[in-house]
């Protein structure tokens, strides 16, 4: 009887432990998350310059554009990097002082920019075939949500993402 109870306390201490220690190593690695009020899904982890690809059809000229962003040097943002549309227009970006804009064919592109974002807020809209893109794979958010639906992309320790793949609200600002 008694070497069953010190079997059984060796193997909560080992159990205990190894928890301890992956919340203190894995479970503090820098993760990309995109939240709903209902879900949370996981895009990767987020090492600093680790890409991110955001590309949506436009609601009003109805062309693709992909805008380009990198993890920041902290692991605890974004910087966007860069965009390419077809349309010059309404809600792209133009001005030359964002960084260096040109022509690519029919494209227009806006690179060596360096905006900072803390996080991202997008919205699922009908027809917009928005999808996130790293390089760990793509996640097409217009056939996951509803239209209408809003979305945060951001960054947080892998355990608090983990977390929020029950409950959402634990990540909420």
């Amino acid at each position: 009887m008694r070497r069953a109870a010190i079997i059984t306390a060796v193997l909560v201490a080992l159990c205990v432990g190894a928890s301890v220690a992956w919340w203190r190593t894995a479970g503090a690695v820098p993760t990309m998350y995109a939240l709903t009020a209902t879900r949370c899904d996981t895009l990767g982890t987020a090492h600093p310059d680790t890409r991110l690809e955001i590309r949506f059809r436009h609601s009003v000229q109805q062309t693709i554009v992909t805008e380009y962003l990198a993890v920041n040097a902290a692991a605890d943002g974004f910087v966007l990097t860069g965009t390419k549309y077809r349309s010059y227009g309404v809600g792209l970006p133009f001005l030359p002082e964002e960084g260096t804009f040109r022509r690519e064919g029919d494209d227009f592109v806006l690179t060596d920019m360096h905006r900072p974002l803390p996080s991202l807020r997008v919205g699922v809209g009908v027809g917009t075939e928005l999808t996130l893109s790293t390089a760990q794979g793509s996640l097409a958010l217009y056939r996951i949500y509803p239209a209408g639906t809003a979305v945060r992309i951001g960054i947080a320790p892998y355990r608090q993402v983990l977390a929020a793949m029950w409950r959402p609200q634990l990540l909420a600002e």
